[in-house]
C-alpha cells in the first residue's frame, strides 16, 4: 500500500520554480531545448512556458519521474558548485574536452 505524505508533496509553485532553475542550469550548460526535453522528458513547448518570465502565473503539472529528473539536474549543479570554484568551469564543465 502507497501512502502519501501531504507534508511532502510540492506544491505547482514549488514545481515550476524548480523547472525554471533546472532549465535556466542546462541552458548555461549549453544544452539545446531538444537536449533539456530529452533530460527533463518534458516538451519544448513546456520549455518555451517555462522560459517566458512574464507569464508568471504559468502552473503545470509534473510527474514523480520529471520532478527525479529536475532534482538531478540541481544535485549535480550543486556538486560542480563544490568541486570547481569559478563559474566558468561549473557551467563549461559539460562541454570539456
Amino acid at each position: 500500500m502507497f501512502v502519501t505524505d501531504k507534508s511532502q508533496t510540492l506544491s505547482k509553485n514549488h514545481s515550476v520554480i524548480g523547472l525554471r532553475t533546472a532549465i535556466n542550469i542546462l541552458d548555461k550548460w549549453s544544452a539545446s531545448v531538444k537536449q533539456a526535453s530529452s533530460i527533463l522528458r518534458i516538451s519544448p513547448s513546456t520549455i518555451a512556458h517555462a522560459k517566458n518570465k512574464e507569464n508568471t502565473d504559468w502552473t503545470v503539472d509534473l510527474d514523480l519521474d520529471v520532478m527525479q529528473r529536475i532534482s538531478l539536474v540541481l544535485n549535480i549543479h550543486s556538486a560542480l558548485r563544490l568541486i570547481f570554484d569559478n563559474p566558468e568551469n561549473v557551467y563549461g564543465f559539460v562541454g570539456m574536452e
